[in-house]
């Protein structure tokens, strides 16, 4: 069965997700996939209390009442968005792309989500608070709240949820690795009643909520952990709409929660999600009137669809808050890339300024860090605020030929370059290579994989030289500690989420005092600190930050812009990410 795929690979974790994988489908065959749940109706709470616990905070606990539902000019219907692709399941305790991730959250809740300055607030949760900078956090969840089988949302279900998440024996693989990164999660406890969880950390983790805004926060019934497999094609949630069925590689449909929690939602009566990886093809059907929506990060098409929404022929919206960058990944634990003189010469022959403009009009930002716009350690200003090397023929020239004469070689090895089989990744790729040939003369080989083989058996074991990657979103600097850390590196031929092979003592020092610590301007100077410590040593090629966008029909809304429980504006498309239960067709 063809797999889907993107340049893009690994990890989603929400807002706090890094590299972001696209899965291919489950099962070899269209096998049309069905569930029998047992419905209960939920109470619903009066009145709701919101809670924000920034990374700033040590208490958290704000009340609201819920906020009001928007009025659309009609509600019902059915609606179809196209994504780019699909994940192999549908458990939130395995990895997803940002397709897994808005598919995942018509059926899934989070107990915590994040507003538009980052923030993460309570949402199936009433409050989130600590009194000992993050040594132990309290979570009292809304009473009322049911899985679409009828289990209650209680402690002992999130207790088990996010036991099996870090449980690296367990259906999840452990992929969720994060949790092992010190300080972590000690215990566990219920607390006076069935609705409050007390965690207990190893030590400070002033940010541990922003964790619970991604798939480590969105909870699975306790069914769904007694038959793991079931679930991951059968997934029961306390989201907005019930599953009704998977046909892989062609759709996935589900109905409305009649009994959901936040009243007025959803504002339509069921979704499909039907996979379409051709970027082409995706905005041909949203241009066609064949799909009511899509999502985008490519750049040439991002610039498309401003242009349609100039001429009045389609609903748009675009955002690079908290986003990802997308970069040439290098094997530091390969040669002749294990050394510093051969990446840094790598990237002062890459023209970023060149590929945006001639691949993509213009429409994307240049990239000079792993922090995106909004995160502390973001560096606006030119391509260098950050240390990273300026574009450098010669400089770059004077490099090689030092490592060439210090090895005794002739000339550089060619540069295995790879990515997935699509073809705007192979554009991109190849054109880099193009840079670099052109420029220093060295030779590359083009490895295009496909995506489900990339993952398992090229990117995660680390049997590559140089990669085309994006991700390394999130709203906290500190999220993508799991790909960063020493504690997670890995020879190459070793599965490991530290994918680029990076050792660095400065960086680990940076990532545990931003876990420590809840002063911003101290933490953003151990964001800056990793920044330079990345570009100092060019770990990666940065290309451009991404921006995702989302086309609809002129008759849908409801994506531009929404409200979380207590009334305040949840973060706009990180990661391309949109919430299907705001969504209405007019």
């Amino acid at each position: 069965m063809k797999k889907t795929s993107r340049l893009a690979a690994l990890v989603a974790v929400g807002l706090a997700a890094a590299l972001v994988a696209t899965p291919g489908a489950l099962g070899a065959a269209k096998k049309v996939i069905k569930p029998k749940p047992k419905v209960t109706k939920a109470t619903k709470p009066k009145v709701t209390t919101a809670s924000t616990a920034a990374t700033t905070a040590t208490t958290a606990g704000t009340t609201a009442t819920t906020a009001a539902t928007p009025t659309p000019a009609k509600t019902g219907g059915k609606l179809t968005v196209g994504i780019e692709a699909e994940s192999t399941n549908y458990i939130p305790s395995t990895a997803w792309a940002v397709s897994g991730v808005i598919v995942g959250s018509a059926v899934y809740d989070r107990l915590m989500d994040a507003n538009d300055k980052g923030v993460a607030e309570c949402y199936t949760c009433e409050s989130m608070a600590t009194t000992d900078n993050g040594v132990t956090w309290t979570m009292k969840l809304r009473p009322g709240i049911k899985f679409h089988n009828g289990e209650d949302l209680n402690a002992d279900a999130v207790i088990t949820d996010i036991n099996y998440k870090r449980n690296p024996a367990s259906f999840s693989n452990g992929i969720f690795t994060a949790f092992i990164l010190p300080p972590t999660i000690k215990t566990m406890e219920k607390g006076e009643n069935d609705l409050t969880i007390k965690f207990t950390m190893t030590g400070p983790w002033v940010n541990f909520p922003i964790y619970l805004t991604g798939q480590i926060g969105q909870t699975a019934a306790p069914a769904c952990y007694k038959n793991p497999q079931q679930c991951a094609a059968n997934p029961i949630g306390t989201g907005p709409f019930k599953f009704k069925e998977w046909v892989p590689d062609d759709h996935f449909t589900a109905v409305k929660n009649e009994s959901y929690w936040r009243k007025g939602f959803p504002l339509v009566d069921q979704v499909t999600f039907k996979p379409i990886p051709d970027e082409v093809v995706r905005i041909n059907a949203l241009k066609s009137g064949d799909i009511d929506m899509i999502d985008t990060f490519n750049g040439a098409k991002i610039a498309e669809m401003r242009d349609l929404k100039t001429a009045g022929k389609i609903n748009y919206s675009d955002s690079d808050q908290f986003g990802e960058a997308t970069w040439v990944a290098l094997n530091n634990d390969k040669p002749p890339l294990n050394d510093k003189r051969v990446r840094c010469a790598l990237a002062m022959l890459t023209d970023q300024e060149e590929l945006i403009k001639v691949k993509y009009r213009g429409a994307l930002g240049v990239a000079n860090g792993p922090f995106g716009p909004g995160n502390l350690g973001y560096g606006p200003g030119d391509l260098t605020s950050l240390g990273y090397p300026a574009p450098n023929v010669d400089k770059a020239k004077a490099l090689i030929a030092d490592y060439l004469k210090e090895k005794g070689l002739s000339e550089l090895q060619t540069i295995e370059l790879g990515t997935t089989s699509v073809p705007d990744n192979i554009d991109v790729t190849a054109f880099v290579a193009q840079q670099w040939k052109t420029k220093a003369g060295i030779n590359t080989k083009q490895v295009n994989t496909e995506q489900a083989k990339y993952i398992s058996d090229i990117l995660l074991p680390g049997n590559f030289m140089a990669t085309g990657l994006r991700g390394y979103s999130g709203a906290d600097p500190e999220v993508n500690n799991v790909f960063w850390n020493s504690l997670t590196f890995a020879p190459s031929g070793v599965a490991t989420l530290n994918i680029q092979r990076i050792k660095n003592p400065i960086i680990d020092d940076a990532l545990g005092k931003l876990r420590t610590n809840s002063d911003p301007t101290l933490r953003k100077r151990y964001a800056e600190a990793i920044a330079r410590e990345f570009n100092d040593n060019c770990y990666n090629v940065w290309l451009y930050r991404t921006t995702w966008g989302v086309g609809a029909q002129k008759n849908i809304t409801g994506f531009e812009d929404y409200t979380l429980p207590s009334g305040a504006k949840r973060a706009h498309l990180v990661a391309g990410y949109f919430w299907p239960g705001s969504v209405a067709k007019g």
